[in-house]
């Protein structure tokens, strides 16, 4: 066993994969007693740091990530950053997670803690025991701290899914870091509870269903929910894309594909630090008032 790492306050980025696994990394750290200190929600501040130090080109959520880790480096002991390489057998994560402790280290050297994260190699739940091992923990705390948060994972997934809804309604799809980011996905909510529309969110289980050619692994299963969707229940699907995403920029034509087989009205909001609210309402109302349309055609005809 490793000599055990005093460790009082560990932070971790409200971003990326902080949505990844919900519960699941509190529950790791808080198990082996070590205070979760997380960063405050993405907000109008955090957009205004992430464009002023990250490198122009990266997708909003990279972006992010940045100011969320500069946020947290003089709150904390060290930083939690995992190695992101598949979170599904037989499938890969986007690269850029892959790379997230080494930036994380250029922002806060010296400061960072990591291990890999490869369903293809070996389970979430054995990493998170060898892990905490390797910070010092003896076997029997090491296997306790792993099995209560993948449980609290699992928890998670089923209270949601028994919370679904039953009826007709819109379903909204993108990665888990845009869809569980409110400053990203909130004002779309707003404003789908503004105009009294029922709206359903697509839920990540880690798993793939469908057998094709996907090895994307958020990109396999949010195509494996448009596959399973009922056009008589879901009335159109909204996808919250990043600007500059590389796996967007080569399913979206897959998923538009899909759901026209179907007949499901499709729309893809694309967002970045500089996208206004205006524009974003304008577009979902002309969507919602489009789908209106084409139903009271449907029923007149």
């Amino acid at each position: 066993m490793a000599q055990k790492m005093t460790i009082k306050k560990v932070g971790i980025p409200k971003s990326l994969y902080y949505f990844f696994y919900p519960d699941l990394w509190k529950t790791f750290f808080e198990t082996l007693e070590i205070e979760v200190i997380l960063s405050e929600s993405t907000s109008r501040k955090t957009i205004e740091l992430a464009s002023s130090v990250a490198e122009s080109e990266n997708c909003l959520p990279i972006k992010l990530f940045d100011a969320h880790i500069l946020e947290l480096i003089d709150k904390v002991d060290v930083l939690f950053v995992p190695r992101i390489i598949s979170t599904i057998k037989k499938h890969c994560s986007c690269p850029k997670l892959s790379v997230l402790p080494d930036v994380a280290r250029i922002l806060a050297p010296g400061k960072v803690i990591t291990f890999e994260i490869n369903e293809n190699k070996i389970k979430l739940i054995s990493s998170l025991q060898k892990f905490a091992q390797e910070l010092g923990f003896s076997n029997s705390i090491a296997k306790k701290a792993a099995n209560r948060a993948v449980n609290a994972t699992k928890k998670h997934t089923e209270e949601k899914e028994q919370s679904k809804k039953t009826e007709a309604s819109f379903f909204i799809v993108s990665h888990p870091y845009n869809l569980y980011d409110d400053y990203i996905t909130g004002p779309v909510i707003k404003k789908l509870k503004k105009m009294n529309i029922s709206y359903e969110i697509i839920e990540f289980k880690k798993e793939k269903r469908k057998k094709d050619a996907i090895r994307w692994d958020t990109c396999g299963e949010m195509n494996d929910n448009l596959f399973q969707l009922d056009p008589e229940k879901c009335k159109g699907v909204i996808q919250i894309s990043s600007f500059n995403c590389g796996c967007d920029s080569v399913m979206l034509e897959t998923s538009r594909s899909v759901l026209k087989e179907k007949s499901i009205p499709f729309i893809v909001l694309i967002i970045d630090e500089h996208s206004a609210l205006a524009g974003v309402d304008t577009r979902l109302e002309a969507f919602i008032d489009s789908v209106r349309w084409k139903n009271e055609q449907n029923c007149n005809s």
